[in-house]
């Protein structure tokens, strides 16, 4: 018994001790973290990076680099409140047979400091949504649907920012290497100095580098490699300072060869910052504001007075109401009613 005793005793020791080995070790690895450097995240290391915007029509890579930048680097660069918007026509179709089509549209206000932004994307096959941040707090809304408040805790409104920002993205992906850049007059957009450059048709188009996919356009590569430009027309400007792409204009006709015929592509895309500096009004979304109010409750007993011929005039939230233009039976006599 005695052995028993001492056995169940050494027993809760060595799992006490275990215990505290446990905290001590979880202490020193959340020591650790407080205590470590704060690194800059990539995007950050990103946005402090120099641009050589001159450079543009003859360094490919970076041109690549520029074109594809997300919307989170180009916060970070320009530092200031702005207001973006863009929109992309699509269509594919069989030369002289039946064709596809697709719209769409986004605009993005952010406001710096307070981080407030108000994001919308829709498209004419029905689709919407609308992003609101501000005071803390996020509120969506999606189709028809009502919106939702949320703390956004894994900051998915930048998330959102940056897949609406990358419609300029499309045409670089769809013909890209087809395409080549000429520099032309500077111009001033959204009241910054601009480099600017021509697109045409390059007369040696790009080798096509599979690498350069990205999600679902990897199924496409087939497709995409078979593509020859007939006719393309546009403007690619970029901040001669922070080398931000702040205005991209492009319309283009491309067409590929399959087994059945010619298929054709038209593109007409719009990319451009509206404004730059001053702070766009971001709030709570009105309807959302609207559905917390207070609703003015229902008094059904009044129907009846009504149908007897009685002008109900309403007093207010107490509940009170005075009755006048009495009927013949009634006239001279005033009755107060809840």
């Amino acid at each position: 018994m005695n052995n028993l005793c001492l056995l169940l005793i050494a027993g809760l020791v060595l799992q006490a001790c275990s215990c505290d080995n446990q905290r001590q070790q979880a202490k020193a690895k959340a020591a650790q973290r407080v205590s470590a450097a704060v690194t800059a995240s990539p995007v950050e290391i990103a946005a402090s990076q120099k641009i050589a915007v001159d450079n543009l029509h003859s360094d490919r890579k970076l041109l690549d680099r520029v074109w594809r930048m997300p919307w989170r680097e180009a916060r970070l660069r320009l530092s200031t409140h702005h207001v973006w918007q863009g929109s992309a026509k699509l269509a594919y179709s069989k030369v002289g047979g039946p064709g596809l089509s697709l719209y769409e549209e986004a605009e993005l206000r952010f406001q710096q400091g307070s981080e407030a932004l108000d994001l919308s994307v829709s498209n004419d096959g029905g689709f919407f949504q609308r992003i609101v941040f501000s005071n803390g707090m996020l509120y969506r809304k999606y189709q028809n649907g009502d919106y939702i408040a949320s703390k956004d805790l894994d900051s998915k409104r930048l998330f959102h920012a940056d897949e609406a920002f990358a419609l300029g993205v499309s045409a670089w992906d769809l013909i890209g290497r087809l395409i080549s850049l000429k520099p032309t007059s500077s111009q001033s957009v959204a009241g910054r100095p601009a480099a600017c450059y021509q697109i045409r048709k390059s007369a040696a188009p790009a080798a096509f580098e599979s690498g350069s996919l990205k999600g679902i356009l990897k199924s496409l590569k087939g497709w995409r490699a078979s593509l020859s430009l007939k006719s393309v027309e546009g403007l690619f400007c970029v901040d001669k300072k922070l080398g931000v792409p702040l205005r991209i204009q492009i319309k283009a006709v491309a067409e590929r060869s399959f087994e059945g015929g010619m298929g054709e592509l038209k593109l007409d895309l719009k990319s451009e910052f509206q404004s730059l500096g001053k702070a766009p009004a971001i709030q709570a979304p009105e309807d959302f504001l609207s559905s917390l109010r207070r609703k003015r409750r229902q008094r059904p007993a009044t129907e009846f007075l009504k149908k007897e011929g009685l002008t109900l005039v309403p007093s207010g939230d107490a509940g009170t109401t005075t009755h006048v233009d009495l009927d013949s039976e009634a006239k001279g006599r005033a009755v107060g009613g809840r």
